[in-house]
Formats: structure tokens, sequence, C-alpha cells
């Protein structure tokens, strides 16, 4: 609602769709900078991120998103995979719960849900 603010948003997509990653992380960390609660911007900061390897800096922004807009689809299937990609099946497989309720209809998440209770089970009996 906030005209510069949607400027800004326009620019930093028009940045990502042209390649030009670090500008376009310029642009969404001013506007989260400006306006905290505009949780795209966050999500958008945390795509590029993850497009460029910064896998901890993108769950950082997933975080955000999720603080601002709890069920963010596409902010709990990026985290829940990234999770799922560092031995964190428990949460992964909470986000990705998360993520199917808001979805139910989302491809593959059943695989990955029963994946991730495989390895929580695994994981289980090398604990014992």
């Amino acid at each position: 609602g906030d005209p510069a603010i949607d400027k800004l948003y326009r620019e930093g997509l028009d940045l990502m769709r042209g390649g030009d990653m670090p500008k376009a992380i310029e642009v969404f960390s001013a506007i989260t900078a400006k306006r905290p609660q505009f949780a795209e911007a966050w999500n958008k900061r945390a795509t590029i991120h993850y497009m460029t390897g910064e896998y901890e800096l993108s769950m950082r922004d997933c975080e955000e998103v999720l603080k601002r807009l709890p069920q963010h689809f596409g902010a709990l299937v990026g985290y829940a995979q990234m999770l799922a990609e560092r031995d964190q099946p428990d949460r992964a497989l909470e986000l990705m719960e998360r993520a199917s309720k808001v979805n139910p209809y989302l491809a593959n998440a059943d695989l990955m849900m029963e994946a991730l209770r495989i390895q929580i089970e695994k994981n289980r009996k090398n604990l014992l």
C-alpha cells in the first residue's frame, strides 16, 4: 500500500529476473529495513540467498517470513528443504506438515514427509 515500497519491490523483482542478485538483495534489504512487516520482501531475499548458495542467510530470512506470516507456503517448503539437507529432519517434518495443511495438493509432499519420518526413526535407532 506504500507507493515507494511498491516501486522498490518491483525494482527488486526486475533485478532478480535480470540476474543481478547483489543489487536485488540490496533492494529487498532496503525494503525490510523500511517496512520490516512486509513478509514478501523477506521471502524474496531468502530466495536470492538460496539461489546464490547462502543457505544460512536464506534460512534466517525464512524465519523472518514465518514470524510475519506463519502459513507462508513458499517459506515453509523452502525452509523445510534446507533443514532436511542439513540433517534436521524433525524441524523439517514439522514445517512440511504445516505446508501440507496450507496446500494439501503439494506435489511430492507426502514422499518428502515419509522420507523425513524414516530419517527420524533411523536417527532414533542410532541413538540407542
